[in-house]
């Protein structure tokens, strides 16, 4: 299969295979991205962590599970919180951060909202 790259929401990169970009996590964390940016949320580790566990505690479905899964919410095993509020500090694409987190799981990018539109 023939990747097809996309341009990421964030800087106007071309990093992102066609297939990603219907993932909980690209989508979820784009949107929160762009979040802090029109609230003027300072870009500190800290900041952003305080305002992803806000988002959280707001999400349903599968955008819950994701948040689960990197430690956002309050019942969750694991906590991976800083593997997204560290990079997303450094304005890292959410295309980036998502694949990084599939090293620690799996699961992450398994999360997805449906099939690729015909």
């Amino acid at each position: 299969m023939t990747e097809l790259y996309l341009p990421s929401p964030q800087a106007g990169t071309w990093i992102c295979p066609l297939n990603c970009w219907y993932t909980v996590c690209v989508t979820f964390l784009g949107r929160f991205y762009q979040s802090l940016k029109d609230n003027d949320v300072e870009f500190t580790p800290a900041s952003i962590e305080k305002e992803l566990l806000k988002s959280c505690k707001e999400a349903k479905g599968k955008e819950n599970r994701l948040c689960y899964y990197v430690g956002a919410t309050s019942d969750a095993a694991t906590k991976i919180i800083n593997e997204v509020s560290k990079p997303m500090s450094h304005h890292i694409p959410v295309e980036k951060i998502c694949e990084k987190l599939k090293k620690k799981d799996s699961q992450i990018c398994e999360l997805k909202y449906g099939e690729l539109p015909a």
